[in-house]
Order: structure tokens, then C-alpha cells, then sequence
């Protein structure tokens, strides 16, 4: 597979995100300010039309399954998604107060990789290991220190708003690192 250079990914037109999805968030707001389910539940809700927004870009990312370059990134996870991925994927998180956030960062892998390097939680991953994509060469994801082009929360005004969201039903709990709160098992 030949990859784009930085430059022809900075000039990537991503589609808008369709009217459907956006009104598909506006009835998601409606419910989850008026339903009484879970926050797990809730949480299902959010990953499902965020899933559906990253689906749109996923044609022009240069991911494929087994890479895991991004998986030795900082990732920052609320605890309500760290419950989430015990609850779902049987995994005990840790409870203690390590905080990796904020302190000079060693590139380690995520601790939920498999013996292949793939995403052992997938299904149930994390906010932001929903939305990353490379658009760019992954040579530049190996390095850690090439700014290149990616699609994250940040990317998107309705992403920004789910991840809004996820922290509100987080209730101003703490985020860490994936790695604090699974260890390598």
C-alpha cells in the first residue's frame, strides 16, 4: 500500500457529518437526560453514534488491524470507561491512585494489547481509542514524535460535544491513564 505523504493528508475533504447523525444526537441528548438507565447504558449509547461518526472517516485512515503504533500513546480514560471495559470484558481495573497524567511521558504499550498486538477490549474501547485515526504514513505513528495528520476528539464539534458527554456521566471523577487503570495482565 503506497501512503500519503503529510502534506496530501493535510489536503484529505472529509465529508460533512450527515443531518441523520446529527439528529440522531440531538434524540440522544433528549434520552439521556430523561431516562433512568445505567450509566453503562448510557455510556452504549455515546460509543454507538460515535462509532458511527468515525465509521465516515474510517475510508480515508491508513489503520488496519494489527497496527498498534497509537497503542503506546498516552491515552486518557474517565473511570466510568475504565467500569465499562471491567463490566463488559471481565478485565478487574486497578483502584489505586496512580496518575500517570501530567508526568513526562515513556512510550509503553497499552497493557489491554494482546500477545498480537491487537486490542483485546475492542468492542468496548475507550472514547478516545474510538475516534484516532492516522491519515498519514504510520511510520510517523511508530516515531512518537513526527506531528502528523490524525482524526481525534478534537476533530469534530459533534465528537467534542459526545466527549462532553462521557465526562458528564463521569461526574468529575479523575481521568488517567489507560495503563492506571489496567495493569498488564
Amino acid at each position: 500500500m503506497k501512503y500519503r505523504t503529510i502534506n496530501e493528508a493535510k489536503n484529505i475533504q472529509l465529508q460533512n457529518i450527515p443531518q441523520i447523525i446529527q439528529d440522531e444526537y440531538s434524540e440522544l441528548i433528549k434520552r439521556l437526560l430523561t431516562e433512568n438507565a445505567s450509566s453503562s447504558s448510557k455510556l452504549k449509547k455515546i460509543f454507538s453514534l460515535t462509532d458511527k461518526i468515525a465509521a465516515l472517516v474510517t475510508p480515508y485512515a491508513v489503520c488496519e488491524k494489527g497496527c498498534s503504533y497509537c497503542c503506546n500513546n498516552q491515552v486518557v480514560v474517565t473511570p466510568i470507561e475504565a467500569e465499562y471495559i471491567e463490566k463488559n470484558c471481565g478485565i478487574v481495573k486497578d483502584s489505586g491512585s496512580n496518575n500517570s497524567l501530567g508526568t513526562v511521558w515513556v512510550q509503553r504499550p497499552c497493557s489491554l494489547l494482546d500477545s498480537n498486538g491487537a486490542c483485546s477490549v475492542y468492542a468496548h474501547r475507550p472514547f478516545p481509542c474510538r475516534v484516532y485515526l492516522a491519515f498519514d504514513d504510520p511510520k510517523y505513528c511508530a516515531d512518537g514524535k513526527t506531528k502528523h495528520v490524525t482524526y481525534s476528539v478534537n476533530s469534530s464539534n459533534l465528537l467534542k460535544s459526545l466527549y462532553d458527554l462521557v465526562l458528564r456521566l463521569n461526574k468529575s471523577k479523575p481521568s488517567r491513564d489507560i495503563r492506571d487503570f489496567f495493569k498488564y495482565y
